[in-house]
């Protein structure tokens, strides 16, 4: 039993340590422990992405998805992120939805929502999928306007999960 318990406290300090070394950190979705990360300049460079003015990685789909699996990690699906809305009280919306307007305002002037997703390491941009819809297309998320689809090629933010 002891060495059952150790194990617990060895897994649970491995998890807090790997969450502290991304600054973004660990958070749990679904009953899940998720942990949310922003590749490395280096890994994000070498990987046909671009650090943006902002400090954050830029990347293409295919070159995003490279990334994240050189970080031992993959891009998060379009479901996590509508979990990631949801977490910080914002509202998920497709783009071409007949109520985008409303709901992208609401969640403009939402404060608690901006704050909570902020707290979380993320901003109010374009961010890669892990769900590509066909050879041209990936989902996309803002997290404040909603999701949709980009062609591949453009560059958006590349966020990855483990």
């Amino acid at each position: 039993m002891k060495w059952f318990i150790s194990l617990w406290i060895f897994f649970i300090l491995i998890v807090i340590i790997d969450a502290k070394s991304f600054k973004e950190g660990a958070f749990s979705q679904n009953n899940k422990l998720l942990v949310w990360f922003s590749p490395t300049d280096t890994i994000c460079k070498k990987n046909g992405g671009k650090i943006d003015k902002k400090k954050i990685c830029d990347a293409s789909w295919d070159d995003a998805r490279r990334i994240c699996k050189k970080s031992n990690a993959r891009l998060p699906t379009l479901s996590e992120f509508k979990g990631l809305v949801s977490s910080c009280f914002g509202k998920n919306i497709w783009l071409s939805s007949d109520r985008w307007d409303k709901v992208s305002v609401e969640n403009k002037e939402n404060k608690n929502y901006k704050k909570c997703y902020q707290k979380k390491g993320f901003s109010n941009d374009y961010y890669w999928t892990y769900n590509g819809s066909n050879y041209w297309w990936a989902m996309t998320l803002h997290l404040e306007i909603g999701y949709g689809k980009e062609a591949k090629y453009s560059e958006l933010y590349v966020k990855c999960v483990r």
